[in-house]
């Protein structure tokens, strides 16, 4: 039952109906108006989550106030410590 749930909107994502599922995923969003990292051919960035564009890539604010564009990384949130 999980699994179907997951996999509904996942496959609604693949099959280019990615609008259908848009609100329900910024809705849970853990990494928006959140500082994150992420490695770039080996350097370290940084930047703000600001959400999935159209395509389904994560926005990110930079420093200088650029949006960059994420289609693949790993990438973690930073805590305040």
């Amino acid at each position: 039952l999980i699994r179907e749930n997951l996999s509904a909107p996942y496959n609604g994502w693949n099959l280019g109906q990615w609008e259908s599922s848009r609100q329900a995923f910024d809705e849970r969003d853990l990494l928006r108006d959140t500082p994150i990292c992420w490695r770039d051919n080996g350097a370290q960035s940084e930047g703000i989550g600001r959400g999935i564009d159209e395509r389904g890539r994560l926005r990110v604010e930079m420093s200088d106030g650029a949006l960059n564009y994420l289609s693949a990384a790993e990438v973690d949130r930073i805590s305040k410590t």
